[in-house]
């Protein structure tokens, strides 16, 4: 049976949080349970117990401890009071947004603590109000309480501080929570079906429009820096597939070095190169061409310090591929953007300009668990249904998305925080893809 004291230390090691009432410096393990069914109680104590023996220096020690913490959390809570926070939480976002604009996460990592008069006289703001907007930051520690109106810095409230993911909160603020604003109007007027239509789907319906949300996002230049600054700390912030995959044993394997030099890497929709940089940096092989394809506008913009060994190219990804017979062709977060009918079309313009028995392409997207999801992950799904028709996808839309191009899975890799690296090849290779090197490379 677990001891008190063994539920107590095992608390404290994970938030230094002790359990007291009124009348007593402790509650006990009766105390904790009462309200609970039998089962629950013997998970609450033996989720609590566990996390005593989990490694809390490597990440996915980490990430048990986490997963536990959150499932005691659960067994706590009672349902009214879960059940209200939910139904509240759509206050969250615009609060950020409102604290943002206020100047409050800039003040706070200047100074570390900050009173609600000093917000109020630095954003020329009614004190009251600030002191409401505060109330929310601390609920969600965003900002800590350090006394009454006085408030410290977190390392949440130092994350909002850097552009991308200042950025963030207003893509969605701004667009996302416009596009999501109706979309249970939606999905009854469409029968509760996935939607398939990037010009039809939940955001046109919430703005009243026919245009896709790139599209929308083409003729309002505000929107659209937000939108591109928060979607590249996005990519940047996951690790880059050479850093989680074995990019140079996908590449090179059977190539001769001496042939390094005939090898193409492609990155469709690859925005500024970084992660074609980090393969030339990481790869101890140099393959002979490294393109970088996107928008004209993103182009465009490319810093000339990124450009440097990197090949960039307008190219629409729904037309023809024109490099031809590249080793590679990587898609790094770009098919959930699509619907799956899109989706097979990026595919199959890739595939035209493949060479049997040599080029691949390389899909790293989330592949989705089947059973329980991560609500970060749950929700970008969400995220991409509405705003795009798109969506995150299990292992086995992915085997049904590639399979309907006419193309073969030969392998996948998982990586972290649900990514993973699909290995696709030409449905006669799908058996064995020789690695003849290329000695000339059209395009």
């Amino acid at each position: 049976m677990t001891t008190e004291a063994q539920i107590l230390e095992a608390a404290r090691r994970l938030n230094k949080v002790t359990f007291k009432t009124p009348h007593s410096p402790h509650r006990g393990v009766s105390e904790l349970a009462a309200g609970f069914s039998p089962s629950e109680t013997v998970s609450l104590e033996s989720l609590i117990c566990s996390i005593r023996d989990r490694d809390t220096r490597s990440s996915q020690g980490k990430i048990s401890i986490l997963e536990s913490a959150k499932e005691i959390v659960r067994q706590l809570e009672s349902p009214d009071g879960r059940a209200m926070e939910l139904l509240m939480s759509f206050s969250i976002v615009p609060t950020l947004k409102i604290a943002m604009d206020m100047g409050v996460f800039k003040m706070l990592a200047i100074r570390s603590r900050i009173t609600a008069s000093e917000i109020a006289h630095q954003a020329k703001a009614e004190e009251e109000f600030v002191v409401r907007i505060m109330r929310v930051l601390v609920s969600i520690g965003v900002v800590t309480i350090l006394s009454v109106r006085t408030y410290g810095s977190t390392r949440l409230s130092d994350f909002f501080t850097v552009p991308a993911n200042a950025a963030g909160i207003c893509v969605v603020n701004d667009q996302a929570l416009r596009a999501v604003s109706r979309f249970s109007e939606y999905a009854a007027a469409h029968s509760y079906h996935n939607p398939t239509n990037t010009l039809t789907g939940p955001f046109q319906f919430a703005l009243n429009t026919f245009e896709s949300w790139f599209s929308w996002l083409s003729t309002r230049p505000h929107e659209a820096a937000n939108f591109n600054l928060f979607m590249t700390g996005f990519r940047n912030s996951k690790p880059a597939w050479p850093m989680q995959f074995p990019a140079e044993s996908i590449i090179f394997s059977g190539i001769p070095s001496s042939q390094d030099s005939s090898v193409t890497v492609v990155d469709v929709g690859g925005g500024f190169g970084h992660d074609l940089s980090l393969f030339a940096e990481k790869s101890t092989r140099k393959p002979g061409r490294l393109v970088c394809q996107d928008q004209e506008s993103v182009i465009a913009t490319v810093p000339s310090e990124l450009a440097a060994g990197i090949e960039f190219v307008a190219h629409d990804f729904f037309r023809e591929q024109p490099v031809r017979g590249a080793r590679a062709y990587l898609l790094k977060h770009i098919c959930h953007d699509w619907p799956h009918a899109l989706a097979l079309s990026i595919l199959k313009n890739i595939k035209v300009a493949m060479e049997p028995g040599y080029s691949k392409i390389l899909i790293m997207d989330l592949v989705m668990p089947e059973g329980k999801v991560p609500l970060a992950a749950a929700s970008l799904d969400v995220a991409m249904m509405t705003g795009f028709s798109g969506a995150e996808r299990e292992e086995k839309l992915w085997m049904e998305l590639v399979d309907d191009a006419g193309l073969s899975v030969r392998k996948i890799w998982k990586g972290q925080d649900g990514d993973g690296l699909l290995e696709v090849v030409l449905e006669e290779d799908k058996d064995d893809i020789t690695t003849k090197p290329r000695l000339t490379i059209a395009g």
